[in-house]
């Protein structure tokens, strides 16, 4: 039998509030073993996380910031040039990735 992943899911969306279970037991029945939720702002994290805690055998997460939504950030996460480049301050780096540790992290 295949099996597939879904490589980049947004199931934590209000969108899919009333029936997240049900979408969830559909993509299982079609054959979607495997689901990655992204969550690209850290209001989205913490409902990532716990999503694929609930259902650890189908659900991973993967956790970032998405660089249009950068602006109204805390300092720790804005990139250091203007360009918004995808560089950040080395001390601004880890200062971001503490934070995802930390929410990863809480029971």
């Amino acid at each position: 039998m295949i099996e597939f992943v879904d490589t980049h899911a947004h199931l934590g969306d209000a969108q899919f509030a009333a029936d997240r279970a049900e979408v969830l037991s559909r993509a299982l029945a079609a054959g979607v073993t495997r689901i990655v939720e992204i969550a690209d702002a850290p209001a989205e994290w913490e409902a990532a996380v716990a999503l694929s805690r609930a259902r650890p055998a189908q659900v991973r997460c993967a956790l970032g910031l998405q660089p249009e939504r950068w602006e109204g950030m805390p300092v720790f996460v804005m990139p250091s040039t203007s360009a918004r480049a995808a560089s950040y301050q080395r001390g601004d780096k880890l200062r971001f990735f503490r934070e995802l540790k930390r929410i990863v992290e809480r029971e």
